[in-house]
């Protein structure tokens, strides 16, 4: 079986972190709707280029909106998505970082998983901010083959990573398994593992979960998101490859900044994090609002994936951005 799985878990009041591409209180109706439009247009995409592979949505929310006239409750009923109710068993105090706090969910996601899948099965954990534009069949086999594919996000070695670069990724898997490696950042908007792996890999991150909270309450230099931790288990698992950049890419193409190359039109998998408030809800009314069938080059256009920007282009965006701010 082929697992396809993304999640949303809503932070409760007064324990908010900071989420950048989206200007308002992780706990408002305004913020929390725009991650709506984001899964439900990722399920969306997705069902129709792999209606074989058995959807999942995971989150905490015990009520589903009614988001611009669709009830999402009735989406993921009607499209046959299961979801499941799932807890966030490692919260991080208030102090631990100011941004992604929620994001040590995929944990509980693959903890769920490792009880209910088979060692054959090939499963694909993506960011609800994502659009799959093909089949995915062939990403799947490369997980069966490989065991685990990562997504290498190609950072400098001293850039800033939430909080850590990577040479002191490499000083922290020295000190927490007293051998060096070249680790590298993987990010962990994708996760493409083998079933048979689970159990390896949250067996060694419960491990190295205490390891690394032990540097918090020194107030020491520690890992801060779950894409630092997926980055030491790939490499002290042996599972660290860059296959998954055949797949996806990390597109940023908001007004400040533009990584769009020519090829990246062909890639099944868009991870588009500077489209939250201006391609997704474009995407959202122009084709699911209408049930409507579209092409690539649709969502070519809706966000935006282009080399340059159209002065038409910026100024859409300015304007949306400009009312969403303001927007109660």
């Amino acid at each position: 079986m082929n697992y396809i799985v993304s999640w949303f878990y809503l932070e409760e009041e007064g324990n908010e972190s900071s989420y950048m591409q989206v200007n308002a209180k992780s706990t408002s109706e305004k913020f929390q709707n725009t991650y709506w439009k984001c899964i439900v247009s990722f399920y969306y995409t997705s069902l129709r280029k792999n209606p074989k592979a058995k959807h999942i949505f995971y989150t905490n929310a015990t009520h589903f909106p009614v988001v611009e006239g669709l009830k999402t409750k009735k989406f993921f009923e009607n499209n046959g998505i299961e979801v499941r109710k799932q807890p966030l068993t490692n919260q991080t105090p208030i102090d631990w970082h100011s941004a992604w706090r929620n994001q040590f969910y995929v944990f509980d996601i693959l903890q769920d998983l490792s009880g209910k899948v088979k060692e054959d099965d090939a499963i694909a954990v993506l960011d609800s901010d994502c659009i799959i534009n093909q089949n995915l069949e062939e990403l799947f086999e490369d997980i069966r083959k490989y065991g685990s594919i990562g997504y290498l996000v190609g950072y400098d070695p001293q850039h800033m990573i939430n909080g850590i670069n990577i040479i002191q990724m490499q000083e922290l898997y020295s000190r927490f398994y007293n051998e060096k490696t070249a680790v590298q950042y993987y990010g962990g908007e994708f996760i493409g593992i083998k079933g048979e792996y689970l159990n390896s890999l949250l067996k060694e991150y419960r491990l190295l979960w205490e390891k690394n909270y032990e540097l918090y309450k020194e107030k020491q230099i520690k890992l801060n998101e779950e894409a630092h931790f997926l980055s030491l288990l790939y490499h002290k698992l042996n599972l660290a490859n860059s296959l998954g950049n055949k797949y996806i890419k990390r597109v940023w193409n908001g007004l400040n900044y533009n990584n769009v190359q020519s090829d990246d039109q062909s890639l099944s998998i868009y991870h588009l994090p500077a489209q939250k408030t201006t391609g997704f809800p474009y995407f959202f009314n122009r084709i699911i609002k209408k049930n409507k069938d579209y092409e690539l080059k649709d969502v070519i256009k809706i966000f935006d994936v282009n080399q340059k920007k159209s002065k038409k282009r910026i100024a859409k965006e300015v304007l949306t951005k400009v009312v969403f701010k303001y927007q109660s």
